[in-house]
């Protein structure tokens, strides 16, 4: 709700805007659907002050809930649902599960730069309700769960961009790279007329050469060498020019997919 308000309060200093009225829109829709500001302001509040309760259990606990602190935050749950029943229509409260549960939490998360309609976030916030109930969070699992859990990742991930066009599965593929806001960052620092897009992208297919190289054992170890040498000079050149020289000197110390490819140990002849 916080980065609401702040988006909301940029907005206003920023009027017209087109960037943070479409993220705001976006987020308000993705968030809120059809309810009415009325409806929206009362939800919040209810919203806000059992959050606060519920950060009171958890900063006691400290990191280690008990028994009795679950007990309690599963109370604080039923009574938020309780109110949010009292204040929404038996048609709103599905609806805004859908669109508070943790898993569109999480959704939304994973949108934060991408501006997905609201079909393509109900589409996957479902494909996330389904994986989330069936894997959980992913804690405490032995070797054979884990394997089992990033393989559905994977094929939650190719549901996920069957739903897209070509034009917006490759936006997709960008915008929620995990570097993304990292990169936007150092542009916007360092050289704000390149495009973040651009070298998100340009990184992306570097890594995927990069990966592809190293595992291709079937190259004798000289010439696999030789190959990602060639390729570590490519991705150097490719960088500079997308970020530029700033840029890419703070994007080359920070680490990232291809840090083992810019960064690579000169060798011998």
């Amino acid at each position: 709700f916080r980065a609401l308000q702040i988006i909301d309060e940029l907005r206003q200093l920023l009027p017209g805007n087109p960037y943070l009225d479409t993220i705001l829109g976006n987020d308000r829709e993705q968030r809120y659907g059809n309810l009415s500001q009325q409806k929206i302001d009362r939800l919040k509040a209810i919203n806000e002050d059992y959050n606060d309760l519920a950060a009171v259990i958890r900063e006691r606990a400290n990191g280690l809930l008990m028994q009795e602190d679950r007990d309690q935050l599963t109370l604080i749950e039923q009574e938020r649902r309780a109110d949010l029943a009292k204040l929404l229509s038996p048609q709103e409260l599905p609806e805004d599960y859908l669109r508070s549960s943790p898993s569109a939490v999480t959704v939304r998360n994973r949108l934060r730069n991408f501006a997905a309609t609201e079909e393509e976030f109900r589409a996957m916030t479902d494909l996330q309700l389904a994986f989330d109930a069936t894997y959980g969070d992913g804690y405490n699992l032995n070797g054979e769960q884990k394997d089992r859990r990033e393989a559905a990742i994977a094929a939650r991930d190719a549901q996920i961009k069957t739903l897209l066009s070509p034009e917006r599965r490759a936006e997709y593929e960008i915008k929620t790279d995990s570097t993304y806001s990292f990169i936007s960052g150092l542009v916007s620092q360092f050289n704000p007329t390149a495009d973040p897009d651009a070298a998100v992208g340009a990184q992306i297919e570097l890594a995927r050469r990069f990966n592809a190289l190293r595992g291709n054992h079937d190259l004798a170890p000289e010439l696999r060498d030789a190959q990602l040498d060639m390729l570590s000079v490519e991705a150097t050149n490719r960088m500079t020019a997308v970020l530029g020289p700033r840029a890419f000197a703070a994007f080359n110390q920070n680490g990232g997919p291809i840090n083992a490819l810019l960064n690579r140990p000169a060798r011998k002849p």
